[in-house]
């Protein structure tokens, strides 16, 4: 596994995750079709039967059991079956986090749990609409139609609102647009397309065990950034401490499905975990939102792939650490790569 690699899978994210405070001002970034949000419940609790094959907690005043449907006897790891808020759902849980999923395979929900003895406490961190998630609908349309306030650094390193112009905005695959008095405005419809397998399939091949994009046919291009003259940038981003997420704006010439089955990836005393990919395109734009989750106790990385825009990112202005992508060619983290490159560290 080449480094570069995880370098540019962690692209936008890692970078936000070390240098955004708490980002809770309303933000009209332009999106479009948001399909999630992130929430902040109190913790529930609840307990584990004493042969590990159901769970119980109270969700919502209702009393929620779930039966084990894969693991072993004496952790919390596997496949949970049953019902809350009157949905039929499959809990996953993998170490301290879980993802819910519903009877289609729409992600429900996701948080994290942790047990002393028999007690578990289980957090909800997201919770998706209806057909949302990460199979779900992030579909945008013909034109992809981008706004919003601009926000940047001051001095301290605070992140403060914009309030210049910038006659030129543009990207790679096309497009135009402008700042004027800090609101950004771009617009585009048709951009330059290439082979989609091309342009995905070698390096998120190596992120994800059995990645299938089809079909192989598939033209279209992403867009992780838009770019001035004199090397300024706009990524659409929010982080905190130990996360952060990136709004990567997908073109397809006709709908697509992209799979992969999640992978542990170890090198240099970090550890990168991928979570299973599960996307639907539509032919036109489409919103994806990349999640980066950061453990500095076990120097562990989790990266996620969801349909829709996060509701909470906004348009962060920035410069070019490093040359520009030079191509459209150029595979997508190549492209993510350069994009992380393009803020100040702070």
């Amino acid at each position: 596994m080449k480094k570069r690699i995880w370098l540019g899978v962690l692209a936008i994210v890692l970078v936000f995750g070390l240098v955004f405070a708490s980002c809770d001002e309303a933000n009209d970034n332009g999106n479009g079709n948001g399909e999630w949000e992130e929430v902040d419940l109190p913790p529930m609790e609840g307990d584990v039967s004493s042969d590990w094959t159901t769970l119980a907690f109270i969700f919502n005043d209702e009393e929620v059991t779930l039966t084990r449907g894969s693991g072993s006897e004496g952790s919390l790891d596997g496949v949970w079956n049953g019902t809350a808020d009157g949905t039929s759902i499959m809990v996953t849980v993998s170490g301290q986090n879980w993802t819910a999923k519903d009877t289609g395979g729409n992600d429900v929900a996701r948080g994290t749990i942790t047990i002393s003895g028999t007690i578990i406490t289980i957090t909800i961190t997201h919770m998706f609409n209806s057909g949302g998630g990460n199979g779900g609908d992030g579909f945008i349309g013909g034109t992809l139609n981008l706004s919003g306030q601009v926000w940047t650094w001051d001095d301290d390193g605070d992140i403060v609102q914009f309030t210049g112009n910038r006659a030129t905005v543009i990207s790679y695959p096309g497009g135009s647009g402008s700042i004027t008095n800090g609101q950004l405005s771009f617009s585009i419809g048709t951009p330059a397309l290439e082979n989609m397998q091309q342009l995905l399939g070698g390096e998120m091949g190596e992120l994800f065990n059995n990645f299938s994009l089809s079909p192989s046919g598939a033209r279209g291009t992403i867009i992780t950034m838009l770019m001035m003259p004199g090397g300024e940038s706009l990524g659409n981003v929010v982080g905190t401490s130990n996360s952060s997420e990136s709004v990567i704006y997908f073109y397809v010439d006709r709908d697509v499905r992209m799979t992969g089955t999640g992978r542990t990836i170890t090198f240099g005393g970090e550890t990168v975990i991928t979570r299973n990919l599960n996307l639907n395109l539509q032919a036109g734009w489409n919103a994806i939102t990349l999640i980066e989750e950061w453990n500095p106790n076990t120097r562990t990385e989790t990266l996620e792939m969801i349909a829709g825009a996060s509701p909470r990112a906004r348009w962060m202005l920035g410069h070019y650490a490093d040359p520009p992508p030079r191509a459209l060619s150029e595979s997508l983290t190549d492209n993510l790569g350069n994009a992380r490159s393009l803020f100040r560290s702070r």
